[in-house]
């Protein structure tokens, strides 16, 4: 049966993705209407909010053949994309219309009208096939997930990094280890965080220094990873924290804890927009702890104390 999905996977999987990212508008375009409707969000803001949330309920292919394919696919919806976009440049003077208009109607006349303008054209042309963008991404993140790296010929990052990691765990003999079982050792300080964001739980922890000896949980075994596609969160030079810690801080004039930042919230969006655009995880070199967060398997090899 393995063998036969083997042969099969390089051209069910592409289909796969596809179909759950049509499928995935439903949920996404509710969840921009609510955000348009009752939580103040600008189109521009719904529209992202759609686009985290179909990325998340859209398959990632985890062959190699699989992934190949989908960016062949990607491409080709890329060309279309692009060719779309010419028209609408010609036709309307803007390359993203639906976006213009639906700031226009929300600025004039508000959210309500805004949703029926932006989000519902945005469906329909999901629907059409246009969501090029998301199947390159798709693509991307389904490389990171298979091999650990990007796929041959797939670009990196333009803030990617590889650095070397140490983890400790419960289980010996490992070959890779499994973001689905985060939890089953020391959970770490995000954990009340993470209780409510079930979509992002899933990661693996590293430490950054290979003289780390461990804490009190983590369990005996320790193994070592060579850690790729990794955001530098210290650094923050794509300004994505930046930008999350401006969305979730209370303005100074508020009535109520003014100034005030929801770090829970900035986070979680965090590594929401992280995934969204394809990094395998992010690291914080400069905390008290230098340490890597990873959100796809990682192979690792055991690398005991004083070997």
């Amino acid at each position: 049966m393995r063998g036969l999905w083997d042969m099969l996977a390089p051209y069910v999987e592409p289909a796969l993705t596809v179909g759950s990212s049509m499928a995935a508008d439903i949920p996404a375009g509710l969840a921009g209407m609510a955000g348009l409707m009752f939580e103040g969000d600008t189109p521009e803001q719904a529209a992202a909010r759609v686009e985290s949330i179909g990325d998340q309920f859209t398959y990632l292919p985890r062959s190699q053949g699989g992934i190949e394919n989908l960016q062949k696919v990607g491409e080709g919806l890329e060309w279309v994309s692009e060719k779309a976009s010419d028209v609408a440049q010609d036709l309307t003077g803007s390359r993203e219309p639906f976006k213009d208009i639906g700031s226009s109607i929300n600025s004039r006349f508000g959210p309500g009208a805004a949703t029926a303008a932006f989000i519902a054209p945005e469906a329909i042309s999901s629907l059409a096939g246009f969501r090029a963008g998301q199947m390159a991404r798709a693509a991307r993140r389904g490389a990171h997930g298979a091999a650990g790296a990007p796929a041959d010929g797939i670009p990196r990052l333009p803030h990617a990094q590889t650095v070397e990691g140490v983890h400790f765990g419960n289980a010996p003999g490992l070959a890779e280890l499994d973001p689905g079982r985060y939890g089953t050792g020391a959970r770490g300080a995000e954990a009340s965080r993470l209780a409510a964001a079930p979509d992002i739980r899933q990661r693996v922890h590293f430490y950054l220094d290979d003289r780390a000896k461990g804490e009190r949980g983590t369990g005996p075994h320790r193994y070592k990873a060579t850690l790729q596609n990794v955001y530098d969160l210290s650094a923050d030079p794509a300004g994505i924290r930046a930008q999350m810690r401006a969305r979730f801080t209370n303005p100074q004039d508020a009535m109520i804890n003014p100034g005030m930042v929801d770090w829970d919230s900035v986070m979680n969006e965090t590594e929401r927009a992280l995934r969204q655009q394809g990094y395998a995880g992010y690291m914080t070199p400069q905390g008290q702890m230098p340490a890597a967060v990873m959100f796809d398997r990682v192979p690792v090899q055991p690398a005991p104390l004083g070997r």
